[in-house]
């Protein structure tokens, strides 16, 4: 009920069974297939502000477990199924707890969510908006160690060298992406910093500017792509980066040190021109 009572407070109407057995589930219902992360990300947010007694287990479906090729994910037994150990039909119940008895109304009025509302609900999501309003750094995201760069192959796969570059040394960068894959969120300032890096380090950087801008709940390809044509000249400065990222920057590590050459400011871009030994 506490469950139910969190997703109403979003504004989302879910619905629960009886297993025919111990336990309950709570249903929320959708009209199309929707990328597992946000799944994961709705139930994150229930979980944060849920706090089940010491003898209550509660699992959430799908999980976060990665599946080796052929590999298949968690059985997930359907509503009105024979418990294989109680031989008990599972039901749903109402707020008193007592079995739906109506079904075939019941299954008509069934609300069901799209794709676009449920990143709604996510976007309003407190953790992310105080994160960008006060630019303090969420504290599930660490950019270091192994699970770090777990998460980055899991969300952009096979990174190309160049773009792999600017990740390994600007600790900024990485720090965004994994916010992005984390959180699902990123303000304008902080996709144009993006896209302000990467959008000029050649056609695979600005492939992975989508990549990154796809993580976010609010992606659209043309509106991306528009910014991408739009890029201006010259990419964003280091120094630019470190005052309006201040509080981050001390936390992360912004310290790069480039050797200056006439012309040329300190840049993350400047990572991958490293790599080119006929780029000036």
């Amino acid at each position: 009920m506490e469950i139910k009572k969190l997703l109403d407070d979003k504004g989302m109407r879910s619905y629960i069974e009886f297993s025919g057995f111990r336990g309950y589930h709570v249903w929320l219902f959708l009209t199309e297939w929707m990328p597992v992360r946000f799944a994961n990300m709705l139930t994150d947010r229930i979980e944060e502000e849920l706090a089940p007694a010491d003898d209550v287990t509660v699992e959430c479906f799908p999980n976060k477990a990665r599946l080796k090729a052929g590999r298949f994910g968690q059985v997930l037994k359907l509503p009105f199924g024979v418990h294989v150990r109680s031989s008990r039909r599972s039901c749903f119940v109402d707020d008193d707890g007592r079995p739906v008895t109506d079904v075939d109304r019941f299954i008509e009025t069934l609300a069901r969510y799209t794709l676009p509302a449920i990143r709604k609900v996510l976007s309003c999501s407190k953790t992310a908006a105080e994160d960008s309003r006060t630019g303090n750094m969420p504290a599930q995201i660490s950019i270091s160690g192994e699970a770090a760069e777990h998460e980055l192959q899991e969300a952009f796969g096979e990174l190309t060298t160049n773009v792999q570059e600017v990740l390994s040394r600007c600790s900024l960068m990485k720090y965004l992406c994994l916010k992005a894959k984390r959180t699902g969120y990123l303000t304008h300032f902080e996709r144009m910093s993006v896209l302000y890096v990467f959008g000029h380090v050649g056609e695979e950087g600005k492939e992975f500017v989508h990549d990154v801008m796809r993580l976010t709940m609010n992606y659209q390809y043309n509106t991306t792509q528009r910014f991408i044509e739009r890029i201006p000249e010259k990419p964003v400065s280091c120094g630019k980066l470190r005052e309006q990222y201040k509080k981050i920057s001390a936390e992360v590590g912004c310290s790069c040190s480039f050797k200056r050459t006439k012309n040329c400011y300190p840049s993350p871009v400047l990572h991958a021109l490293s790599l080119s030994k006929d780029v000036q």
